[in-house]
């Protein structure tokens, strides 16, 4: 609905370029982690805020622990 094929193209091959580029050389990627959230847009925590929680929660939950060991 607000995102045109093209857009949906680019954003796909973003993400390929991502994987390709983070299975070839993960010490250039650190941390980062690509997620796609399903029916949002601009504003996750409005257009779907049950599946950005779930995103989410893994991570925080590993923050909150990371923390616990300082």
């Amino acid at each position: 609905d607000r995102w045109t094929p093209h857009m949906l193209q680019q954003l796909a091959d973003a993400g390929a370029k991502w994987q390709e580029a983070s299975s070839e050389a993960p010490e250039n990627v650190g941390e980062l982690q690509l997620h796609v959230l399903e029916k949002a847009g601009h504003w996750l925590q409005a257009d779907n805020p049950e599946g950005l929680a779930a995103l989410m929660s893994p991570w925080l939950k590993d923050l909150h622990q990371a923390r616990l060991l300082w």
